[in-house]
């Protein structure tokens, strides 16, 4: 019998799905038909890529046979690996959903401790505040970086209060001015004099 290097050179397509291959003996001719399995796919367009056939002689299949059909079928089995693929991460992502609930809901119940850490402090900014105390009252706000939905309200609040103890008191340390014993009038016409 002779030795041949076909089945070598089916291996050597280097396929991850499994090829399967039917001969029809015709009286002068040989169709030969290719499919690949496509396995734990499901998706409808890979079930309804057609087989791969062809015609021809005995002597064209032993020149031509490799040939013809590397190209195609390297592409049908990259194609099916590709949408197998494309339908774990699908499935993944469809059961992501469900424990992006349960951390969406931790996410909520630290928020409520936080909203009352914002609260209490807030609380004490605004009995300091109502004090007079408000370098105290600026130190005890919430950082707005740590409550980013009430930053803008934090930081006017700061500026506030930042307002009110930089600004200096203009009449705390001065006398009030005293009015002078002369009449305006008389002042008037010793003005008058000297320009004349």
């Amino acid at each position: 019998m002779q030795s041949t290097n076909f089945f070598s050179l089916i291996r050597g397509l280097n396929l991850k799905g499994k090829l399967n291959l039917k001969i029809e003996i015709l009286p002068q001719d040989l169709v030969i038909a290719l499919w690949l399995d496509t396995g734990e796919c499901s998706d409808p367009i890979a079930r309804s890529i057609p087989r791969l056939t062809i015609n021809g002689t005995a002597a064209s299949f032993d020149r031509d046979f490799f040939d013809t059909i590397t190209n195609p079928i390297q592409e049908t089995d990259r194609l099916i690996c590709e949408v197998g693929t494309y339908q774990k991460e699908l499935e993944k992502v469809r059961n992501e959903p469900a424990a992006g609930k349960v951390k969406q809901e931790s996410q909520k119940k630290d928020a409520g401790k936080g909203d009352k850490k914002y609260q209490d402090a807030l609380k004490k900014s605004e009995d300091l505040e109502k004090a007079g105390k408000y370098r105290e009252a600026w130190a005890k706000l919430p950082d707005p970086l740590l409550h980013p939905g009430q930053a803008s309200e934090i930081r006017a609040r700061r500026d506030d209060l930042s307002a009110r103890f930089s600004q200096p008191d203009l009449f705390a340390s001065e006398a009030a001015p005293q009015p002078s014993a002369e009449p305006a009038d008389a002042q008037d016409g010793e003005q008058a004099d000297s320009w004349q």
